[in-house]
């Protein structure tokens, strides 16, 4: 499932949107959007071919370049790259379809970029990356919550059914 994702212009690796469902160490979006286009960057200027993903123990950065945008989302690292690439291409499109003009003629303003909340959520509702809330099996759009059990992520809808599932725990 998609944990978090950061849209940027590829011109000057402008962070123009981003959405974040779970809480990261480093809070700047910016800082972090400078980091995910400078390896863009580095990777196209030493191998002249495009980033696909970073890889680390449990997180994945997945990437979409081109038409000016680079797209990242970061999710588990055992979730499927077929499905991760389907749906950077979706979003990419409905993102373009939206605000071609704008990436075109970008200025620095980002103003233009914050509605895309409502796009977002009805790719990701009909996307074949879903969780399922561990207590409830409720499938969880918004912000979720984590916990680790054995080394294998357990996702969690809300306060309360991370309550239930400490307790099952103990």
């Amino acid at each position: 499932m998609i944990e978090n994702l950061w849209i940027l212009i590829k011109e000057g690796g402008v962070l123009v949107f981003s959405k974040n469902y779970i809480k990261l160490k480093i809070k700047d979006d910016d800082l972090i959007a400078g980091f995910l286009s400078a390896v863009d960057s580095f990777v196209k200027e030493t191998t002249n071919e495009q980033i696909k993903s970073i890889i680390m123990r449990g997180r994945k950065f997945s990437y979409i370049v081109g038409d000016n945008l680079i797209i990242v989302i970061s999710t588990n690292q055992l979730d499927n790259d077929v499905l991760i690439q389907d749906l950077l291409k979706a979003i990419k499109i409905k993102f373009l379809e939206k605000y071609k003009e704008n990436i075109r003629n970008f200025s620095g303003n980002t103003g233009y970029f914050t509605n895309f909340d409502t796009e977002l959520g009805e790719i990701l509702t009909q996307s074949d990356i879903s969780i399922k809330c561990m207590t409830c099996k409720k499938t969880i759009l918004g912000e979720f919550r984590v916990r680790f059990l054995d080394d294998k992520k357990i996702y969690l809808c809300c306060p309360l059914c991370e309550e239930k599932f400490l307790l099952a725990k103990i």
